[in-house]
C-alpha cells in the first residue's frame, strides 16, 4: 500500500470514530432549559441580570461551559451563535457604540453629573469614565512584537470604552495593537470632537474622567501627575 492510500486510509477511520463517538458529545440537557429550577438570586449572581432579560449570554462572567446546561448547546454551538450576534449587532447598529449622541440628552447628561458628584466627586460635570482595556489573544505566527503588550506582558487586543455611571458603556472603540498606548489610541480616533457638540448644553461643558495615562483637555480631565501635589490638585 502507498501512502496515498495509508493517508486515506486514516482519514476515512478518523471521520468514522467522530461519527461514532459523536452522540456523547452531544449536550444532554434539553435546549433553552430556562424551565429548570433556579432562584432570582441565582441567576443574578451568574448573568448581572434577571431570568427574563435573558441577554444575558453576553454578560461577564458568564462561560461557555456554565451555559451548556442552561441553553442545551454545546459550547461550540453557544460560541459560534453568540458570535454570530455579536456580528449582526455590529454590523446593523454600529453607530449606537460610537457616542450615540441621541441618548446623550440634557437630562440624561444632568442626571449623570449629579449622580457622581453625590458620590464625593469634586467635579460637577463629569458624566462618565474612559479607559482602555487589553483583551488576552493567542500568540499570531506572524506581528507578535506588533500586538504584544509590555504591561500586561501578553499578546492582545485593545479596545478604548467610556463608562456611564449606569453601567451602560456610551462609547467604545477598537481593536487596537496591543502596544498602543491608551492616549494614543484617543487622538486618531478623534472621538472626543465627534462627542463634543453633545456634551456641551447651554454652555455647560461635561466632562469625561481618565487616568493619568490621558492629558487635559476639552471634555477629558485626568488626575494631576507628581508625588508632590497641593491639597487642591489632590
Amino acid at each position: 500500500m502507498d501512502n496515498s492510500d495509508s493517508s486515506s486510509s486514516g482519514d476515512e477511520e478518523l471521520a468514522l470514530l467522530v461519527l461514532l463517538n459523536r452522540s456523547g458529545t452531544q449536550c444532554r440537557s434539553d435546549r433553552f432549559n430556562f424551565g429548570q429550577p433556579a432562584s432570582a438570586s441565582v441567576w443574578k449572581l451568574k448573568f448581572r441580570f434577571e431570568k427574563d432579560d435573558i441577554v444575558a449570554l453576553m454578560a461577564y462572567p458568564a462561560r461557555l461551559e456554565y451555559l451548556e446546561d442552561l441553553f442545551g448547546r454545546d459550547p461550540t454551538a453557544i460560541s459560534s451563535i453568540s458570535n454570530g450576534v455579536l456580528d449582526f449587532l455590529y454590523q446593523s447598529f454600529p453607530h449606537l457604540l460610537l457616542f450615540d449622541d441621541r441618548r446623550l440628552t440634557d437630562a440624561t447628561l444632568s442626571a449623570y453629573a449629579s449622580a457622581i458628584y453625590k458620590k464625593g466627586a469634586p467635579l460637577q460635570t463629569c458624566v462618565g469614565f474612559i479607559d482602555g482595556t487589553v483583551r488576552g489573544m493567542c500568540r499570531p505566527k506572524k506581528i507578535q512584537k506588533y500586538v504584544y503588550n509590555g504591561h500586561k506582558r501578553k499578546h492582545a487586543l485593545k479596545y478604548q470604552s467610556v463608562l456611564a455611571p449606569d453601567g451602560i458603556i456610551i462609547h467604545l472603540s477598537g481593536p487596537f495593537p496591543g502596544t498602543c498606548h491608551d492616549a494614543f489610541i484617543l487622538q486618531p480616533s478623534r472621538r472626543l470632537e465627534v462627542a463634543s457638540p453633545a456634551l456641551t448644553i447651554d454652555g455647560r461643558h461635561y466632562v469625561f474622567y481618565g487616568d493619568p495615562a490621558y492629558r487635559q483637555q476639552n471634555h477629558l480631565v485626568a488626575p494631576f501627575k507628581g508625588a508632590s501635589l497641593t491639597s487642591d490638585e489632590q
